[in-house]
Formats: C-alpha cells, sequence, structure tokens
C-alpha cells in the first residue's frame, strides 16, 4: 500500500501488517497520487511541487524525477505496458513514456486537470477537470475522440432528441415506401 500527504511525505506499507516498508523522501509539496506499474517493482508519484518521480521498491531509491505540470501535478497513472499519463494545474494532461520523457502534451482542458488514465487496452485516454468536463482521447496521436455527458439530458431536451429521432426514422419509411412502390411498378411491368 503506498500513501502520500500534505507535507509531501510518500510511504509504502506493508498490507498484511501494516509496517512501514518505506519511507519514499523526495517530494517538496503534497503529494497528490501514486500509480502502481503493472509488476508492483515501481511506484510513480505525482506532487504540488510540479514533479512527476518513480520510485523502485527494492531499496526505496528514486530512479526518475521530472518536471510534470508548471503549478502542480495533480494525477499520475501507469497503462499496463509501462507508459504514464499525468494531469495538472496547467490544464494539461500528458503521456509520458515509462522513463518521463514526453510523447505529448493533450488538448488543454477550460480548467485544471484533476484526473487522467487509460483504458484497460492503453488504446484511450480518459480525462477530466475541476469543471467535470471529461474527454476521451486516442492515445496513439493524443486526438479528442469525443466528450463524455456528466449531467443527464433534461425531460425538454430528451423529448427534442425523440423527435428528431422520430423524423429521422419517418424520413426512412417514407424513402423505403417509394422503393417499395417502384420496385412494385417494376415487378408488374417485368410479369406483363
Amino acid at each position: 500500500l503506498a500513501t502520500g500527504d500534505r507535507a509531501g511525505g510518500l510511504r509504502v506499507w506493508e498490507s498484511a501488517n501494516l509496517r512501514e516498508y518505506l519511507d519514499l523522501r523526495g517530494h517538496d509539496a503534497a503529494v497528490t497520487a501514486v500509480s502502481w506499474r503493472a509488476d508492483s517493482n515501481v511506484l510513480a508519484s505525482a506532487s504540488e511541487d510540479g514533479t512527476a518521480r518513480l520510485w523502485e521498491m527494492e531499496g526505496g531509491t528514486m530512479v526518475k524525477r521530472w518536471g510534470a505540470h508548471g503549478g502542480g501535478a495533480l494525477w499520475i497513472d501507469f497503462a499496463r505496458d509501462g507508459r504514464i499519463v499525468t494531469g495538472g494545474r496547467d490544464r494539461t494532461a500528458k503521456v509520458w513514456d515509462g522513463n518521463g520523457s514526453l510523447q505529448r502534451a493533450l488538448e488543454p482542458f477550460p480548467d485544471i486537470a484533476l484526473r487522467a488514465a487509460f483504458t484497460g487496452d492503453g488504446g484511450r485516454i480518459v480525462a477530466g477537470d475541476w469543471s467535470g468536463e471529461v474527454r476521451v482521447f486516442a492515445a496513439a496521436d493524443g486526438k479528442v475522440l469525443g466528450k463524455l455527458r456528466l449531467d443527464p439530458p433534461t425531460r425538454e431536451e430528451r423529448i427534442e432528441e425523440a423527435l428528431a429521432e422520430v423524423a429521422v426514422r419517418e424520413a426512412e419509411a417514407a424513402a423505403a415506401a417509394k422503393a417499395a412502390g417502384e420496385s412494385a411498378e417494376l415487378a408488374a411491368k417485368a410479369s406483363a
């Protein structure tokens, strides 16, 4: 179990007996997020000091440190393949390789990027900001694939959507009826 605190403390605990296993020192401000690499041999941490860090679990040494987000890094997440995604106060989510080299910064949000995570297959990134906007990005090129709607539509919006769908279906039905009529005429001509 890994925990971070507002004073920059980062600790790893043995889950079986709740004893402290490692005291990882290095962050100068609040630790905002931690994420384990799939093999559990490396822990990633993000901090309000703007850095992301990688820690190995054999001796508890920091193996990598980089400036992730100006103003503060708020989130960090490992993909199964070792890539990393972070979110921060600079309103962006960023994708890094397993060594902390920037692969791409995703399109900025209107507000602080609070969370970012890879999907299970690693093909997409889902990220959200303080205002509640949630976007889905293609991990390969960083393009926005869509936005998730968090609030359910109002009754009026649902009625408008249903009426629009009815109009589309009626047009399709009219086209199909016309095509059926034309086919019947051609069949009658062929029979004659």
